[in-house]
């Protein structure tokens, strides 16, 4: 399918996206679909996700320890992850962890990596990276949920356990310590589950409401042709 409708280029932006500048500028330009992305913030083809964070997101996440977890997962999804810093104002303590961190992402983990100073800059560079592959490679359309390629055990068990509410790496991997294996975090209590550090109590109730919820099927309900061809 050609990644243009009426004449615009096609991009999927994750749900949290929704309200921002960037998206709203976006979407002057492109045919901006808001789903909830597996990895990323913005796909732009099958082969390519834009993560995008101001720089205080991305000083935070890198502090945070996440920064790294995240360029993993978007690398192991992606031909071509592309990260774009957003805003002006860094602390001069700072530069130095960033280009530091900068290097750590293209060298170690393959990513293209973009300085905007505005919105407006991440928008016209989103679209560009969007608008690129579309007129390269036309007929393909873009598969908005990807599974990431993963070969051994370990890497499915904690593929499987990051798809839990509110779990990241480095949770998935304390919970699969914890307990041992995939069985026990899904038979274990609410009483159990909160005693993982980092886990709580608000998080232990949300898993085990999920994993022990069951499956509704919503009758009469018509699924859009959109569900099946993005």
């Amino acid at each position: 399918m050609e990644n243009t409708e009426r004449g615009k280029i096609r991009v999927y932006a994750d749900i949290r996206e929704r309200g921002t500048r960037t998206a709203a500028l976006l979407e002057r330009k492109a045919v901006v679909i808001y789903r909830r992305l597996d990895v990323g913030d913005y796909l732009v083809s099958s082969e390519a996700v834009v993560e995008r964070k101001t720089i205080s997101d991305y000083l935070k996440s890198l502090y945070d320890g996440r920064l790294f977890d995240q360029a993993r997962r978007i690398a192991e999804t992606y031909q071509f992850p592309i990260m774009v810093i957003e805003g002006s104002k860094l602390p001069y303590m700072d530069r130095l962890k960033l280009y530091s961190s900068m290097t750590s992402l293209v060298v170690d983990y393959g990513f293209r990596v973009f300085i905007a100073l505005r919105p407006e800059d991440s928008a016209d560079i989103i679209y560009g990276i969007a608008k690129k592959f579309a007129s390269g490679r036309k007929g393909q359309y873009m598969v908005v949920h990807k599974k990431p390629k993963l070969s051994t055990p370990r890497e499915w068990q904690l593929y499987i356990v990051q798809s839990l509410p509110y779990i990241g790496v480095k949770l998935a991997e304390r919970l699969l310590q914890y307990f041992g294996s995939i069985e026990k975090i899904v038979n274990a209590p609410v009483s159990e589950l909160s005693k993982v550090p980092g886990i709580g109590e608000k998080r232990a109730e949300e898993i085990y409401r999920l994993l022990h919820s069951s499956y509704r099927v919503e009758k009469g309900r018509r699924p859009h042709l959109d569900e099946f061809f993005p």
